[in-house]
């Protein structure tokens, strides 16, 4: 099924008091999720109240409604922490559920580290528009009891590079082709300092290494400063957390 869109979105909120299209309130007659964000985003401007704090959805809005519903999957849920971050639109979306709904665990998890994440970034005066993207590639068994995990997240710097962060109880992992590097530098922020060059190397991998439960940044220059990825880390009790609601829901 197809969910509303930023599009369909407008088309709605402009119709202040006249009906709708007749395509788009049968798909809110018929779709759950939908019409669960309608009712939330909407609710103030078919009440006469103030709408100021009305923000459309983008295309990410479905993810942060499951975010509320404490349902989004853990390779979802990685992704969603950075669009926040960067996304205007729902990072609004998120304040205004988060003032109209009681937060379930997974979006209480993504206001800790959407706030965490905001005060290194501000300590390390880093922007916000060369944020790497990173997704759950894997989610390993970790000891026999099951009780700890191993997370790889994999996502590409802004040249292409593919990179990968693995995530235990005890450090966060950060790996690249050691033949990829050329001549790009490494900068990591972590406790409030900045830590120079590439620290470790793996076989044919380089990379640096974070105590598990920070918020580190990660900055990737690229030769000539004419292209930089930032990657943020995120701490492995929320990865836990997150995956363990998960499967709890399944």
């Amino acid at each position: 099924m197809r969910h509303l869109t930023m599009k369909d979105y407008r088309v709605l909120f402009g119709a202040q008091d006249a009906p709708y299209p007749p395509e788009l309130q049968e798909h809110l007659e018929t779709c759950e999720q939908c019409a669960a964000i309608h009712n939330i985003a909407f609710a103030s401007a078919r009440t006469g109240e103030p709408s100021d704090d009305i923000t459309v959805p983008c295309a990410s809005s479905d993810d942060v409604y499951e975010l509320f519903r404490n349902r989004l999957p853990l390779e979802r849920f990685v992704p969603l922490m950075s669009h926040l971050l960067r996304c205007e639109e729902c990072g609004g979306f998120f304040d205004l559920l988060r003032g109209r709904e009681a937060p379930s665990a997974q979006a209480t998890l993504a206001q800790e580290w959407l706030e965490s994440a905001r005060r290194a970034l501000e300590a390390a005066k880093c922007s916000l528009k060369e944020i790497a993207v990173c997704r759950v590639t894997n989610v390993y068994a970790y000891a026999a009891s099951g009780e700890d995990i191993v997370v790889e997240v994999t996502g590409r710097l802004k040249s292409g590079t593919p990179f990968t962060l693995k995530y235990d109880p005890v450090q966060t992992v950060f790996r690249v082709a050691t033949a990829s590097i050329g001549q790009a530098r490494l900068r990591r922020h972590v406790n409030n300092r900045w830590i120079e060059g590439w620290s470790e190397t793996e076989g044919a991998q380089s990379g640096c290494s974070f105590p598990s439960n920070c918020v580190a940044i990660v900055q990737i220059i690229e030769p000539g400063d004419a292209m930089e990825t930032i990657i943020r880390t995120v701490p492995y009790s929320h990865l836990k957390k997150a995956s363990g609601e998960t499967h709890a829901n399944r």
